[in-house]
């Protein structure tokens, strides 16, 4: 197979950042950045550590995961935060969660084609 050069690899970002940009939005893009940036760190998948929470628990998972997987962790948080249709949904490390929570179907439309006012409901 073929490698891809890094010319096309750089285009195919930009092609995808630009999708993401004109369908869901600059915050969804900001989200896909930082999960491509934790994929280049540590790995796009694993455990998350919220930025909030780095003084408390990130000497001891700075010991646990070294600096590469503590701050894969924190991109991995960012990306969850400001892209959620993506962010959690692909982790497999959150399989048996997701597996028992209740799913909705969400909405941006104001009123729907029908007249109907959208409101969050089980798919």
């Amino acid at each position: 197979m073929k490698e891809e050069t890094t010319f096309r690899a750089a285009r195919r970002h930009l092609r995808n950042g630009w999708a993401i940009l004109t369908t869901r939005g600059a915050v969804a893009l900001f989200g896909a950045a930082m999960r491509e940036a934790a994929k280049l760190i540590d790995s796009p998948v694993g455990v998350f550590l919220p930025p909030s929470r780095l003084y408390r628990d990130g000497p001891r998972f700075w010991r646990r995961h070294g600096a590469r997987g503590t701050v894969g962790a924190v991109l991995r948080q960012l990306a969850a935060t400001y892209d959620p249709p993506l962010g959690r949904r692909r982790n497999p490390v959150n399989d048996p969660l997701r597996a028992q929570a209740v799913s909705y179907c969400y909405s941006y439309e104001l009123i729907g084609p029908d007249g109907v006012v959208p409101s969050r409901r089980l798919e």
